[in-house]
């Protein structure tokens, strides 16, 4: 019974939804309205939260992590969010959103004719440290809140952090604390000074090289050697064929990428004159400049 009560409803919207759309808005009949029906069969948008804890019966967390505050992307995705968890769980939930970096905040409030979202931005660069390091699973964390004012303040704040890390007993924690604080305050500071930092403390017994973002800075260092050296290569054979090519040209050969100096490294069985060379490097300026 409820299914034609149902159908006899959608077929009247079918044939003639001015009517209905009128009665809704309490439309003038002397104004033109022309609905226009839309698919009402709404996909189900995969969504993933970045962190969803039941506490309790009736307390719903969620959480979302923000590089920067972005309130027109976010904020349909939190009403998302919000209505998907209450329809699963019936728990209307209480929403986070941890903003890492600066200078942009959230509002807290999302308002859109009868829709109205409430949820607590954290501004991680406004928040004061203690909290964070007086909790080892927070650590991480604390390399990007307020710094102590002066020059050195993240470099001391991360110092602080590196210096309570290596007070954890367990390796494994250390480790991956370690990891992920360096991975945060290469936000702020350069590997170089955060190798300088967490290696300071000679009692935590964590091997540096073990840290992705470490592989990661010599791989690059290697692959920067071997450009280099390649470029070593190709300019002493064209000074051989060409004698010296003067510092211009040079430093326009060691300008160029991997790709641009594969390239060369064939060409030049062909270059015989400067003129022939200055055509290369022209064609070539823009090049390849990835090391």
């Amino acid at each position: 019974m409820a299914a034609s009560y149902d159908n006899a409803f959608k077929d009247l919207v079918r044939r003639h939804p001015q009517a209905l759309c009128r009665w809704l808005l309490g439309w003038p009949p002397e104004q033109p309205l022309d609905p226009i029906a839309i698919d009402a069969n709404l996909p189900a948008i995969p969504l993933e939260a970045d962190g969803v804890f039941r506490i309790g019966a009736a307390t719903l967390v969620h959480v979302e992590y923000q590089a920067r505050a972005s309130p027109g992307d976010l904020h349909p995705r939190l009403v998302a969010y919000a209505s998907r968890l209450f329809l699963h769980h019936a728990i209307a939930p209480r929403q986070y959103v941890v903003v890492l970096f600066g200078p942009t905040r959230l509002p807290g409030t999302f308002h859109a004719g009868g829709l109205s979202l409430v949820y607590e931005p954290l501004h991680l660069f406004e928040l004061e440290p203690e909290p964070f390091l007086a909790e080892p699973w927070l650590l991480p964390f604390a390399t990007l809140c307020q710094p102590a004012p002066g020059p050195n303040g993240r470099k001391e704040l991360v110092a602080r952090v590196a210096e309570t890390i290596a007070l954890v007993p367990d390796h494994a924690v250390r480790t991956v604390l370690a990891h992920h604080a360096i991975t945060l305050a290469n936000r702020h500071l350069d590997r170089s000074t955060l190798d300088s930092i967490f290696r300071r403390w000679t009692t935590m017994p964590l091997d540096l090289s073990d840290l992705p973002i470490f592989q990661e800075g010599r791989q690059e260092g290697r692959q920067e050697g071997q450009v280099a050296g390649a470029a070593a290569v190709l300019l002493r054979q064209l000074e051989r064929r060409l004698g010296p090519i003067g510092e211009p040209r040079r430093a326009a050969v060691q300008r160029q990428g991997s790709a641009s100096l594969d390239e060369l490294a064939v060409a030049v069985l062909d270059i015989t004159t400067l003129a022939q060379l200055d055509a290369w490097l022209t064609e070539h300026a823009a090049g390849d400049h990835e090391a």
